[in-house]
């Protein structure tokens, strides 16, 4: 390995971009079937692991576990890392580009519908690996990620990631980005899929966005923003910035009326091109022929109180695809417990509800009552 990376070394002297993966030599070799482009997950893992050149002491165990570049522990030819060793930052990328090509290896070995993956969805899979351990798939403590990539429930995964974030310790925060990121590479790689390509795919592929991460003081009562930012965001990607959109959204709907108010929504969507009304009459039928069209539903529905009575002040969310026996929504608040009237703690990307069950609290008052915001294209 050391003869390697002093030849990597010598030629990156001569030609610097020589091996950058948008060079004519990698779009030859890589549609040749032997190799596939993991650098979008190698980005995510430099931005979340850093570098450093020296070896340090793993911050769960010590110098027990001595860490080196882009979190190695061990050489390529299989010597731990030491205290006071030293590398160069071409052989950081070298240990890095060896470790995921290993992990690739495993997961392909592994995980079912490999073959079928992107090589964003690979490199989701690749960082997730490399954080938590490329033995995860079937592993105790990952039943539910294991299940969905078993299932090929691909629209699920990213929320699947963010239960994998060490709840209530120091690095939660961190962690939780990092799941996200996963996420979105995730959801970035099933666009590239040929199922995608045909019409606009259902489920949607529509941002995701939090009301309670709101900066402002409106949070806790923003879902009908933040569905509606979603719906805004989608059809004209770019609009709003940053991870809080739903946040720049507000401000334009306040300028119309309150976050609750189904007219400002519409004069808000309005203001940026987006032609919508809000409807009482909507059915499962209609939302099945708006995202044949490519365009989600905010709908509104009484999430409170028991599934035989429901109540409360009403709350949105988007719905985004559908199956023949759910809807596969964006929650803003969390994910509904459609049976007793309360919400749980995790998050609602792509969570299926139960027609039957969120029906009841959507078409209260027979079939074919259910609010929503239609737009158009």
């Amino acid at each position: 390995m050391a003869a390697i990376i002093e030849l990597e070394a010598a030629l990156l002297k001569v030609a610097p971009d020589a091996f950058n993966r948008d060079q004519p030599w990698f779009k030859t070799w890589s549609t040749a079937g032997k190799q596939h482009d993991y650098s979008a997950g190698i980005s995510l893992i430099k931005e979340f692991e850093g570098v450093h050149l020296e070896a340090y002491a793993d911050p769960l165990h010590g110098w027990d576990v001595a860490t080196i570049g882009y979190g190695t522990t061990r050489y390529g030819d299989g010597r731990k890392v030491q205290r006071g060793d030293k590398i160069t930052s071409v052989e950081s990328d070298m240990l890095l580009r060896l470790e995921v090509d290993r992990i690739g290896k495993h997961l392909a070995a592994a995980i079912p519908h490999w073959d079928d993956m992107s090589d964003k969805q690979k490199g989701a899979l690749i960082s997730f690996s490399y954080n938590l351990g490329p033995a995860f798939y079937g592993a105790a403590g990952f039943e539910t990620i294991s299940k969905r990539l078993r299932d090929k429930a691909w629209t699920e995964v990213p929320t699947a990631f963010e239960l994998y974030r060490n709840p209530g310790s120091n690095v939660e925060a961190g962690l939780l980005r990092r799941r996200r990121a996963e996420g979105k590479l995730w959801l970035e790689g099933m666009t590239s899929q040929p199922v995608q390509q045909q019409g606009f795919g259902n489920p949607l592929q529509v941002p995701f966005y939090q009301q309670m991460d709101s900066s402002t003081d409106q949070g806790r009562r923003m879902c009908f923003s933040s569905c509606c930012a979603m719906l805004l965001e989608y059809l004209k990607p770019g609009t709003l910035k940053g991870a809080n959109g739903d946040d720049q959204y507000l401000k334009r709907v306040l300028q119309y009326g309150d976050t609750t108010d189904a007219a400002a929504q519409v004069k808000a969507l309005g203001s940026y091109g987006i032609k919508a009304r809000f409807v009482t009459n909507a059915s499962f039928a209609t939302l099945e022929q708006q995202i044949a069209k490519g365009v989600p539903v905010a709908c509104g529905y009484l999430h409170r109180g028991p599934i035989t009575k429901p109540s409360g002040g009403g709350h949105y969310l988007l719905v985004v695809g559908h199956t023949p026996d759910a809807v596969i929504v964006h929650d803003p608040f969390g994910e509904a417990d459609l049976i007793n009237g309360t919400t749980l703690p995790k998050p609602a990307r792509f969570a299926h509800y139960s027609r039957k069950n969120w029906g009841r609290r959507w078409c209260v008052e027979g079939a074919g009552t259910g609010w929503a915001i239609l737009a158009e294209r």
